[in-house]
């Protein structure tokens, strides 16, 4: 079971950011099926994050909903992919502005809510097998100016999609980005079988060759208390290709001095060190 959580101090960055009260936690105690808390903890061990010791992190994109925390490192890298656009392109734009090519997928809108000459919008759904108006993220690929092992960056939030996306992708596919960052949705749905074995499987596939290191919970959605420790319903992820990265297990506490509410309206979720 998780580490009961254990006050802390809050780096100056997030002072002022309001966590839950201990009346509000006590009032979402988690009350599925032991089964389900197991599913649920599983998963959650897995993403566990771990330090970096070779590069630093940066928020990349908004201050609320539309950024993210990666890796200070763009060394060789040419092509970023964007899943799922939205009314948000913070983070695209950002990485446009360092001069990569931002090839985005959407088939819910007709277009980014703001143009850049270094984007490019393909009106297509990402599936776990491409069909003749999807992509999978093989095809995906077919547009990048290179091959090249570590030359792309992912991000994907494709509302849960990104699990059964995952667990039927190869190795050769992942080889190709540096960095992935991934919006994983409905940690509260693994009493479905079907999704707890493609989420399974989904992160057993990733971990072959990346490693977690950052998380947050997007306080948008919902979060449960099992064992006194928080599990959110949306899980902010960012993953390094251990290709490029060294890692090493991490002390750090989750939220960090980079990481913002998405809705700066609500309390955001104060992760702890997120152990087991």
């Amino acid at each position: 079971m998780f580490n009961r959580l254990r006050r802390r101090r809050v780096p100056d960055a997030i002072k002022g950011t309001r966590f839950l009260t201990d009346g509000e936690k006590r009032s979402l105690m988690c009350n599925w099926p032991h089964d389900v808390q197991q599913r649920a903890l599983t998963i959650a061990r897995m993403l566990r994050p771990f330090g970096v010791t070779n590069a630093r992190k940066v928020r990349v994109g908004g201050d609320e909903d539309g950024g993210y925390v990666m890796l200070d490192d763009f060394r060789g890298v040419e092509t970023a992919f964007s899943l799922g656009v939205g009314p948000n392109v913070d983070w695209d734009h950002a990485i446009a502005e360092r001069g990569i090519e931002v090839h985005q997928f959407d088939h819910t809108v007709d277009g980014p809510p703001r143009p850049h000459e270094k984007f490019r919008f393909h009106k297509r759904k990402i599936t776990p097998a491409k069909t003749d108006d999807s992509d999978d993220l093989v095809s995906m690929l077919d547009h990048a100016i290179t091959h090249r092992p570590a030359s792309s960056l992912l991000k994907i939030d494709i509302e849960n999609a990104e699990w059964e996306v995952f667990a039927r992708t190869n190795q050769d596919v992942f080889n190709k980005f540096s960095q992935i960052l991934c919006e994983f949705h409905a940690f509260e749905y693994f009493h479905e079988d079907w999704h707890y074995e493609s989420a399974l499987q989904g992160i057993h596939n990733l971990k072959r060759q990346f490693e977690v290191v950052h998380i947050h919970a997007n306080n948008s959605s919902g979060v449960v208390f099992i064992n006194d420790a928080p599990l959110p319903f949306v899980l902010e992820v960012t993953l390094a290709n251990r290709s490029r990265y060294d890692t090493r297990p991490s002390q750090e506490t989750y939220p960090t001095e980079f990481d913002r509410p998405n809705d700066g309206r609500k309390p955001d979720y104060d992760l702890g060190r997120f152990e087991i």
